[in-house]
């Protein structure tokens, strides 16, 4: 999920377990950022000016991905961050979660369904 102003806006944090921070330096952000969007320097220098700064984003994220070496060098911290997170069991945990909610659901709705059959039978030999 990318979400630029995730830390500006606040209302997806709750949402979020991990986040992870990809940071570069400056003048390769203020670069790509010129490249990417075809801006001029001073627009691209008021877009990245107007967002929190990388330190302080580098500060809230669970991991940091530094990207501004090679693509190998990304990739073998983005790998060791994925062996990191599938070491997690939350995953498990939520599943539980759900599957015990579903299960409550589908039972409530069997059980109220039973009643209503046996109201309607109720109802039909007091007539």
């Amino acid at each position: 999920m990318d979400l630029p102003l995730l830390f500006e806006s606040g209302s997806m944090l709750e949402y979020i377990h991990k986040i992870i921070v990809v940071t570069c330096e400056e003048d390769l952000q203020l670069q790509r950022l010129m490249d990417r969007n075809s801006m001029s320097e001073s627009r691209a220098k008021q877009r990245i000016s107007a967002q929190m700064s990388l330190e302080s984003k580098c500060e809230k994220g669970h991991f940091v991905v530094e990207n501004s070496g090679t693509v190998e060098d990304t990739r073998q911290q983005v790998l060791k961050i994925i062996s990191v997170l599938q070491s997690y069991n939350t995953h498990w945990k939520m599943r539980a979660i759900v599957g015990l909610c579903c299960t409550g659901i589908v039972s409530l709705l069997i059980w109220l369904g039973t009643k209503l059959v046996q109201w309607q039978q109720l109802s039909i030999t007091r007539r």
